[in-house]
């Protein structure tokens, strides 16, 4: 019964240490539900990845629509090198597929013919 108490006052000095640093009167039901379903790790792992796509995408639009750039950004060349890592920006259905861009064929090695 002695280590429940200390458990208690442990969780309650965490939510007193956190709830002031979160926004909003529900979110520390809604961390601590998450926290139910998966750990913090993940939590600030898939935050992470969330943050990142939205660094990306607001470097994206600025290459393609600000002034100073849109001219210089050619789709072929520079647009499909930069978004052939981050398919996942035409849905998250394409997250895992690879660029469809093949080597010219003056450097591709020359293969031998098919075997019957």
């Amino acid at each position: 019964m002695g280590s429940m108490i200390g458990i208690d006052r442990y969780l309650v000095s965490v939510e007193n240490a956190v709830r002031p640093l979160l926004e909003g009167p529900h979110v520390w039901d809604v961390l601590v539900r998450l926290l139910e379903r998966t750990t913090l790790s993940a939590l600030i792992k898939a935050s992470t990845a969330v943050a990142d796509r939205i660094d990306f995408l607001t470097a994206l639009e600025h290459l393609v629509f600000a002034p100073e750039t849109k001219p210089r950004v050619k789709e072929c060349d520079e647009l499909h090198r930069i978004l052939e890592d981050s398919c996942w920006v035409f849905g998250e259905e394409y997250a895992l597929h690879v660029s469809d861009r093949s080597p010219p064929r003056s450097t591709r090695p020359a293969l031998p013919a098919a075997r019957p």
